[in-house]
């Protein structure tokens, strides 16, 4: 995941980590070093070894108990074993120089004056400082910071800086991809969903065909009588419209309206003959129309694109045999100059008649 980001950010930022990791380990890795000189005068050719024997003295396991008795007593929460002074003299000279370390100053240098105290009292044990010896402190405390040990401080610093770096930018990507992850499935919840069945043609049940259809559900009794219904129009002066059905499916021929054939087979198979329907029926059967047709009778089931292309067809029929209509009317209004007194008057159709004869010749009766 690291790779989606520059090397440059990565680098950079691991370089001000170190900085940080630098900073944080200093305090664990310093160490305040103090320095004290004592010069030691001897009186006598035999005190002229004194600080050598002193430097032998101060390493020595029993003064180095008693300066760690006495630490441990200004200082309770220090570590035991960790008082340690060291003595050295110096080549050529009588100077001894006494170097210890602490965590904070005043440690170190309440280590060097303890250290001083019990070094001058247990050479007095030996020497008479009236007589024999004289020793002077010639410079110190010094006190002064440094690190206990630089391979561990730069190891330490580098680690935590790569380690850190590395650490944040895997958190960063993570974050990123959790973020992504979120963003798509918001995304995904606000966009519009369109379901594929807006698409596709429906079977709407005509509102008048409702009816027979409920009726269908509806079982029959046993006991019910079923009989022929003869449908009465409403209109009777209307003429009838004769429909020929042939089964046979190689031949069909449009019916003419003129020639109206009445009548119907005597006998119909009952109930009690439905096996043999289908060889009983006549090879024509006659159908007797007893009123026009409804003008929104579908014959298909139609596609909404289809649906809303005959309504604008039905909307420019009617608005034509308006057109015409009130074009009839303002010629019937408009007297005509040279009709004279003996000559017929001639009108034009209603608009009721103008929609027929539309709607007869779009369907294809005229």
């Amino acid at each position: 995941m690291l790779h989606k980001f520059p090397p440059r950010y990565f680098w950079v930022t691991t370089f001000a980590l170190m900085i940080a990791a630098g900073l944080f380990w200093l305090g664990v890795f310093r160490q305040v070093v103090g320095e004290e000189d004592l010069l030691f005068l001897p009186k006598t050719d035999r005190t002229v070894a004194a600080s050598s024997n002193a430097a032998i003295l101060l390493e020595s396991a029993s003064f180095q108990e008693r300066i760690e008795d006495d630490m441990m007593k200004q200082f309770p929460d220090s570590e035991k074993g960790s008082f340690v002074v060291q003595g050295t003299v110096l080549p050529g000279s009588s100077v001894l120089r006494l170097t210890t370390n602490g965590p904070e100053q005043l440690v170190t240098k309440t280590s060097l004056n303890i250290t001083t105290k019990l070094l001058l009292q247990q050479l007095s044990q030996y020497y008479n400082f009236q007589t024999e010896l004289d020793v002077r402190v010639i410079d110190g405390p010094r006190l002064g910071t440094v690190v206990s040990s630089w391979p561990l401080f730069l190891l330490a610093t580098v680690a935590t800086g790569l380690g850190v770096t590395i650490f944040f930018f895997f958190i960063l990507a993570g974050l990123e991809g959790l973020l992504a992850r979120v963003s798509a499935r918001s995304n995904e919840a606000l966009s519009p969903h369109i379901s594929a069945d807006t698409f596709r043609p429906q079977t709407i049940t005509p509102y008048w065909s409702q009816g027979e259809e409920d009726a269908r559900t509806v079982p029959l009794s046993d006991t019910e009588e079923t009989h022929d219904v003869l449908a009465v129009s409403a209109e009777p002066e209307q003429p009838a419209d004769v429909l020929e059905i042939e089964t046979n499916d190689e031949s069909y021929s449009d019916p003419n309206p003129a020639e109206v054939l009445v009548g119907l087979p005597d006998t119909l198979a009952t109930s009690d003959d439905q096996g043999t329907v289908g060889q009983e029926l006549p090879s024509t059967v006659q159908i007797v129309a007893t009123g026009p047709a409804p003008d929104n009778l579908p014959v298909a089931d139609l596609s909404p694109l289809e649906a809303a292309t005959a309504r604008l067809y039905k909307a420019d029929i009617d608005a034509t045999a308006e057109m015409m209509a009130e074009a009839g009317e303002a010629s019937l209004s408009a007297p005509s100059a040279t009709n004279t007194v003996g000559e017929p008057q001639t009108f034009e159709p209603s608009p009721d008649e103008y929609k027929r004869r539309l709607n007869e010749l779009l369907s294809g009766k005229l």
